[in-house]
């Protein structure tokens, strides 16, 4: 009966051997976005700055490395936050190691202790990783190590294994123990789990079929990849294996003989896999939340969110505002002022300045940054900013400010008050209640009657001044009513003053006046379109607008404008234009060039270009408006360009002719302008001047 069973389980595992050409069926180890786990709880030592420990795992349970900062953030009860400093460690959080082997006649226990040997010597880490060895022989299953981190006590127990046994057994239920310890210990992703299995063959005594379902159900659910050394090679129990291995993302491996702890086959595939379980990443952010109690927080990578309790943490925290403490001035203190003199409209005192001292201390423990401090100053009539602190470092715990108090002049007691208010990074506000504290300005006698007798002084002076004042706006007042009659005559347009106003007036504006409606219009084509209306009957344009009336371009433009480019004058036959540019850029009228210093008759709706159209040129097409205004038209003798006479502050002011005609012929000046100077503007001339005959009957009376 017993051998009938054998064979049935024998038929049983070859029907799990995978064909050729078959994959065997590949099992998940952890949901899609669900891999990222919290080592233990957030460090919070170093508050608002939060620390966490995680792992991120890919379906097979190896930790992803080499992952960029920038794809980690962090959730906390609704505000998303960066990462502010990624590190990985290379080592981690350490294993959990399972070495469960079985001494099975096929398994090689030279190998056992080899592999063994080998891992601790050259990928273990000694004080970190946790070993436990399992053997199963005719006694049942037990452990010959539980749980040790002193590579020291790995050697001894290993030694003392030095027989097998006749016959085949089987290390499936020292895996079964290992996953159960795995599972009990609650540590999940948080500590990298592993099972490696040493055997030979195996003894199908047992229901194997169905503790293998079992086997990778718990390893997947905890986290734990099952790796194999077969040291047989017997392709049932390889078909049995291999089922364990691609079930938990472990691998499995076919020793070519026995295996000391010199040897490096398995380095490449074991060992390496089992040093990359360590790997976890240490990262930080800073909260802006002032909130007190328990906050919750998940890591997100790349973004995504996961209900996985693993990917999630919390931590709790109890926020107090600030503690300042003001050091001067002291409540109720006196700073007495003494006056020194008085200086309109009040007295200088010895001392403007009282200095305010104040530190800032943090009970509950947390230092923060100060975002924003204010000091407040408080008068009998209101309240004041002394100064504000923003962006303070963390470090900081002393402040100093000065308040400036020359205002306060009252004498005797001037109650006051100061007011700290902070503001950290967090939102948490601070305000003290006010320190109360007195000025006291002190008057001595010598500068009270040095006061009174300045103030005196000063009102007599004032009394001068005002008596003064109003005899010459009497005076005035009389001097207008007895000669209104000369002053409205000087000023009027026949009169010398009025004559006068308006050669300056020529000289800035041109013409007879600007008035109300134009006379003619430009319409711009080039370099801008717009229309300029002309309001008198001399205009002048180029590109300065120191000595042009219109001008296009601006100053410094590189073009072919000149300064002052052309004039145009409206004559009693009609508008001219004259070319006046000093660097010979030309003018054209129709696309005709005119000469230099020529009148030319213009007439309505013809095109004017100053300059080369390729070097920049201003086009614009001449428009002459009906009216019925009158004009003071230009001498009809030939055009002479008027001289522009630079003066000291670089204004022009252009030569006004003042001579008559008599005066011209008899000087063979006819036709030209002469400089008119200003203290001559008002001087003797062939006829009395309005002025001159009202100071005469002054005078006289």
């Amino acid at each position: 009966m017993k051998k009938i069973l054998n064979v049935l389980a024998i038929i049983l595992i070859f029907m799990f051997i995978p064909l050729p050409g078959i994959q065997p069926t590949q099992v998940a180890s952890q949901t899609s976005g669900n891999s990222v786990c919290v080592i233990g709880e957030p460090n919070v030592s170093r508050f608002p700055e939060v620390q966490l420990n995680v792992r991120v795992l890919d379906t097979d349970m190896n930790p992803v490395n080499a992952i960029p900062q920038s794809n980690f953030s962090v959730r906390e009860e609704g505000d998303q936050y960066q990462v502010d400093r990624l590190v990985f460690n290379e080592q981690g959080a350490g294993l959990n190691l399972y070495f469960v082997f079985d001494r099975g006649k096929f398994t090689d226990l030279n190998t056992v202790q080899g592999v063994i040997n080998r891992f601790i010597q050259q990928f273990g880490v000694d004080g970190l990783d946790q070993i436990t060895i399992i053997q199963a022989d005719n006694n049942g299953t037990n452990k010959i190590l539980d749980k040790s981190t002193n590579f020291g006590a790995v050697k001894a127990p290993l030694s003392e294994v030095t027989s097998r046994l006749t016959y085949d057994t089987t290390p499936l239920i020292g895996v079964s123990m290992a996953l159960d310890e795995i599972r009990a210990s609650g540590r999940g992703c948080a500590q990298p789990s592993a099972v490696v299995v040493i055997s030979g063959n195996i003894s199908f005594s047992y229901n194997n079929d169905e503790m293998v379902g079992l086997l990778i159900d718990t390893a997947t659910k905890t986290g734990t990849q099952i790796h194999v050394v077969q040291t047989s090679e017997q392709s049932a129990a390889y078909g049995f294996f291999s089922q364990l291995t691609d079930g938990t993302g472990g691998n499995i491996s076919r020793t070519s003989g026995s295996i000391g702890a010199t040897s490096s086959e398995l380095d490449a595939s074991l060992f390496s896999s089992l040093k990359n379980l360590r790997g976890t990443y240490t990262l930080s952010y800073r909260t802006a939340s002032g909130a007190s109690g328990t906050r919750n927080l998940t890591v997100l990578l790349n973004g995504v969110a996961s209900t996985a309790e693993t990917q999630s943490s919390k931590y709790a925290v109890e926020l107090q505002p600030a503690k300042v403490t003001v050091q001067a001035p002291l409540e109720g203190a006196d700073v007495i002022r003494t006056a020194e003199t008085f200086l309109d409209p009040g007295f200088v005192f010895d001392n403007d300045i009282v200095p305010i001292d104040f530190t800032i201390d943090w009970p509950d423990g947390i230092q923060r940054i100060p975002s924003q401090i204010r000091v407040i100053g408080i008068t009998s009539t209101r309240e004041l900013t002394i100064q504000e602190f923003a962006g303070t470092d963390a470090n900081r715990s002393s402040y100093h400010a000065d308040w400036d108090v020359k205002d306060i002049t009252s004498e005797g007691d001037n109650p006051m008050g100061i007011r700290v208010e902070i503001t950290d990074e967090l939102g948490v506000k601070t305000v003290t209640s006010p320190i109360n504290f007195n000025i006291r300005n002190v008057i001595p006698e010598t500068v009270a009657k040095q006061t009174t007798e300045e103030i005196n002084q000063n009102l007599k002076t004032t009394q001068y001044l005002v008596y003064v004042l109003a005899g010459f706006i009497a005076l005035a007042i009389v001097l207008i009513i007895i000669f209104r009659k000369k002053i409205r005559q000087a000023f009027s347009s026949s009169g010398k003053i009025g004559m006068a106003m308006e050669n300056v007036r020529k000289t800035i504006v041109g013409g007879t006046g600007r008035r109300k409606n134009p006379i003619a219009k430009l319409e711009i084509l080039r370099p801008t379109v717009e229309v300029k209306s002309i309001f008198t009957e001399s205009v002048k344009l180029g590109r300065d607008p120191n000595i042009s009336d219109y001008t296009f371009y601006t100053l410094n433009s590189e073009c072919s404008v000149s300064g002052e480019h052309a004039h145009l004058i409206k004559k009693r036959d009609g508008w001219k234009i004259i070319a006046v540019s000093s660097s010979g850029s030309p003018v054209f009228v129709d696309e005709q060039r005119i000469n230099m210093h020529e009148e030319v008759p213009l007439k309505s709706g013809q095109l004017v270009e100053l300059g080369y159209q390729d070097l920049g040129s201003a086009l614009f097409r001449f428009i002459e408006v009906e009216t019925s205004e009158k004009f003071e038209f230009a001498e009809e003798t030939e055009f002479k360009p008027e001289k522009s006479v630079p003066s000291p502050d670089e204004y022009r002011k252009t030569q006004v002719l003042v001579m008559d005609d008599h005066e011209q012929e008899s000087a063979g000046l006819s036709g030209m302008t002469q400089t008119v100077v200003e203290d001559d503007l008002f001087g003797p001339t062939s006829e009395p001047d309005d002025f001159d005959s009202l100071f005469e009957d002054l005078r006289e009376k």
